[in-house]
């Protein structure tokens, strides 16, 4: 073996060539793996635990024994980011599987993309329209106010995926079109975000008893998604800045609204 595959930590074995190492995350074993059985769940042959194989990207990231590779982008990879500003090269120019260069590049495009809709999503003076007064049956209104939580429930579920499944996924896989498909997913999100916020300003509900509140309470909610989401990420690019470790968890996104229970109490009082 010559020096230069020495540090480039290259296996000249033909039976290993192309494999990495990564550790159990239960006995710390030494374990070595190949690209194509990254993410399926093996039986620790020490410990006896079952795992999930780590790509190369993420045991490159996590542990120090890990060899560093330059990340080298195509002219067709380096195309999506062509309507980008021209900053955002600054994650791909000298990109290793080391660095995080994921991280940088999927936090600075979402925090692109949220920008613009801040205020549309913070905005609650947006006058609530006023509907018949309540007679004693709050049926109609009651079903308008469920079908408006149930819409925003689909929304939650779809970014908890995203932050569970989605996010490891795209930032572990090493390849540029899984960040610009995860950017993309969030922008959706947000997109759907606006559509619902601003048909709260459709509902029509009583000026009397919990109605107000209610409606002030539900017109919160799409802000505190943006504000977790724009927190979440700029914890991916903290990340980037200061490196991964097994004991970094990656970045955390909490979209159920604080005020949910009180929500819940207020609607508790309507007579179905």
């Amino acid at each position: 073996m010559d020096d230069l595959t020495q540090l480039a930590g290259q296996d000249t074995d033909p039976l290993t060539k192309g494999s990495y190492k990564f550790r159990c995350v239960y006995c710390s074993q030494r374990l070595r793996a190949f690209a194509d059985l990254a993410g399926e769940e093996i039986e620790c042959p020490r410990c006896m635990e079952m795992l999930r194989v780590m790509s190369r990207s993420e045991a490159a990231k996590i542990w120090d024994f890990s060899a560093e590779i330059e990340r080298l982008f195509s002219v067709e990879e380096l195309m999506r980011l062509r309507h980008e500003d021209k900053s955002v090269f600054v994650y791909t120019d000298g990109a290793t599987t080391k660095n995080c260069w994921e991280f940088g590049l999927a936090g600075k495009l979402i925090r692109t993309r949220l920008a613009p809709f801040k205020d549309l999503l913070h905005d609650t003076s947006v006058a609530q329209k006023s509907g018949p007064p309540s007679v004693g049956d709050d049926r109609a209104h009651t079903q308008a106010i469920d079908a408006k939580v149930e819409e925003f429930s689909v929304i939650v579920s779809s970014l908890h995926t995203l932050a569970v499944d989605r996010l490891p996924e795209a930032l572990f896989a090493d390849t540029l079109a899984e960040v610009m498909g995860l950017v993309h997913l969030v922008a959706d999100a947000v997109i759907r975000l606006l559509a619902f916020h601003q048909s709260l300003t459709h509902l029509e509900l009583p000026e009397s008893g919990p109605y107000p509140k209610i409606a002030q309470t539900m017109a919160t909610w799409s802000g505190h998604c943006w504000d977790e989401l724009y927190a979440t990420a700029e914890q991916l690019e903290v990340i980037h800045e200061g490196g991964l470790t097994i004991r970094s968890p990656l970045a955390q996104l909490s979209v159920t609204p604080p005020n949910f229970y009180e929500f819940m109490m207020l609607r508790g009082r309507l007579r179905a």
